[in-house]
């Protein structure tokens, strides 16, 4: 595991580096990160308000918002930190949370339990929520060795300077030799702490996540006060602060107690069941209902843009629709986790597909209880399920299933 957690002790100048450095580094590129990376451990009280976001199929569910306090006591062998705010919970309410963790023990409110927690590093809810502080208190506060992945990725380089939330900073990317993954860093002329991280698809570009990091202090003078919680009205506290076993240490036998066999996940609606109903405009603007296709077989066909093998199925279905020609058959392409609008319509055209498609069809998947992509499903001249394939099935067996539907 290449992150150290909790070892954000105070060391010397000098940046321990890995051996191994990317393909093409930029001499520049890396002193900035090297100097960032002393910066981050140099101060010994440091806050700031972090906000993440992201673009593309992320867009939804990736949203928090935090205040940090960072503090290195002198004499202590890891700094004290509070993360404070509010991160999305897609579905639900967002889960507000004041977290504070000092390397050997965390505490924490717990709003649905109201609950004050203590309870040891390494502890399941410590990891928990430690997961979810990460999303605005980054990893590279407390690594050993910071941006240790940066140095090691494939191309190290500087691709500038900007001003960034009021903030001259230098840019400096990392991405992989092929270009699929990117990180970049905004590193303040300053202070040489962060302001701004993000992290992506490279030239893919399907989906960017970002880190804001704005008022930004250096010179906070802490006190263990500063990182106490208090206890809200109506909470109590559950402390247990017995560490878990050490690794390798062996666990009390336990008797044997006979447990239920895990149920698969259902996927798909069960044959006989009816079809539900769906009303969508293709994507030339022409309305579709199944209501209007009742009487002959249905062939839905659920694909999604960024899934390698959705578009890989896309000629294999072409070809049964059109051996299935002459018989009562419809053919309708619905596709989910769309990233840009129109995306899933320029490579269902690139792909010569001869059948509507349905854009943004999300939700009929989820009527339909479809997970995977590609996944089709026969809907018999009855108006019920027939049957239905996770992945494409072959030629035959789907050219059988829709025989079947219309007998």
């Amino acid at each position: 595991m290449r992150m150290s957690l909790l070892t954000i002790a105070c060391v010397s100048t000098a940046l321990a580096c890995p051996a191994v450095f990317a393909a093409d580094v930029d001499p520049e590129a890396k002193k900035i990160l090297d100097e960032a990376a002393q910066a981050m451990r140099g101060y010994e009280g440091v806050s700031f308000k972090a906000k993440r976001s992201a673009t593309g199929m992320l867009a939804p569910i990736v949203d928090s918002e935090t205040t940090v306090k960072i503090w290195r006591a002198k004499g202590a062998k890891a700094a004290t930190v509070m993360v404070d705010g509010r991160t999305k919970r897609p579905g639900e309410s967002d889960k507000k949370q004041t977290f504070v963790f000092d390397g050997q023990k965390a505490s924490w409110l717990d709003w649905d339990a109201n609950k004050l927690f203590e309870r040891p590093v390494g502890d399941i809810g410590f990891n928990s929520e430690l997961t979810i502080a990460r999303q605005t208190f980054l990893e590279e506060w407390d690594m050993e060795n910071p941006f240790e992945r940066e140095m090691t990725l494939g191309v190290l380089k500087k691709t500038g300077s900007d001003s960034v939330n009021g903030e001259v900073c230098d840019i400096v990317e990392a991405t992989t030799a092929a270009n699929d993954r990117n990180f970049t860093w905004a590193i303040s002329a300053k202070d040489r702490l962060p302001r701004r991280f993000s992290r992506g698809t490279g030239k893919a570009k399907i989906f960017d996540e970002t880190l804001n990091i704005t008022d930004v202090k250096t010179d906070v003078k802490f006190t263990a006060k500063d990182f106490e919680i208090a206890l809200p009205t109506g909470f109590v506290k559950d402390s247990q602060l017995t560490p878990p076993p050490a690794f390798g240490t062996p666990m009390p036998a336990q008797p044997a107690v006979p447990t239920a066999p895990v149920k698969a996940p259902e996927m798909g609606l069960p044959k006989g069941s009816a079809a539900p109903g769906f009303n969508a405009k293709d994507t030339t603007g022409k309305e579709h209902s199944l209501a209007s296709m009742k009487g002959g077989v249905v062939v839905l066909q659920f694909w999604g843009p960024m899934f390698k093998p959705s578009v890989a199925s896309l000629p294999k279905a072409a070809a049964v629709a059109e051996q299935a020609k002459g018989q009562k058959v419809t053919f309708v392409g619905i596709a989910c986790r769309e990233m840009t609008e129109g995306t899933a319509a320029k490579v269902w055209t690139e792909q010569k597909m001869s059948y509507p498609l349905i854009a943004a069809g999300d939700q009929i998947a989820t009527d339909y209880k479809v997970a995977g992509f590609p996944s089709f499903v026969v809907i018999g001249a009855d108006g019920n399920i027939a049957a239905f394939f996770q992945d494409f099935p072959g030629e035959g067996p789907l050219m059988e299933a829709i025989a079947a539907a219309g007998k």
